[in-house]
């Protein structure tokens, strides 16, 4: 009995770890997470497990997801007349929420005097959602590629 218990345990513990974890360049693994609105050229993603380690929560785990997707030029565009009529709210992000990964694309903006970056952000990323337990944001970056921050709360 024990060692059913015990055996037990140690399927529940491996099943619940998260393999997706860590930076990630795979289209096909981001196309779980996130619905893309045509063929991107290339990713970069993060998936984050926010309740990672923790044996005791009852539901299911909030996470994130943060990419930098490449369109072609005329995806890219498409997209960006798409979004051109929502409106664009201004968001600020510190210096710290900018990751080492991030491309230069993505970096590329001024910060202010006390260190943070404003930028024209989209509330609303109903392109890229899975899920209306999503929430997130996006924003465009140089050389055809799409910022997206999703996440479950």
């Amino acid at each position: 009995m024990k060692r059913l218990l015990l055996l037990l345990v140690c399927i529940t513990a491996l099943s619940c770890s998260d393999k997706d974890t860590g930076l990630r360049t795979d289209i096909t693994g981001l196309e779980k997470y996130m619905k893309l609105p045509a063929k991107p050229e290339s990713v970069l993603w993060e998936y984050w497990n926010s309740g990672e380690g923790d044996l005791i929560s009852l539901g299911p785990t909030d996470y994130s997801i943060t990419a930098v997707i490449k369109f072609s030029e005329d995806d890219y565009r498409k997209l960006r007349r798409e979004y051109s009529d929502k409106e664009a709210k201004e968001k600020q992000f510190s210096k710290d929420f900018i990751g080492e990964w991030f491309p230069k694309s993505a970096k590329d903006f001024t910060e202010d005097k006390e260190g943070y970056i404003t930028l024209p952000t989209w509330n609303d990323p109903k392109d890229f959602s899975l899920s209306q337990s999503l929430q997130g944001y996006l924003f465009f970056t140089k050389n055809n590629k799409v910022f997206v921050h999703m996440y479950t709360m």
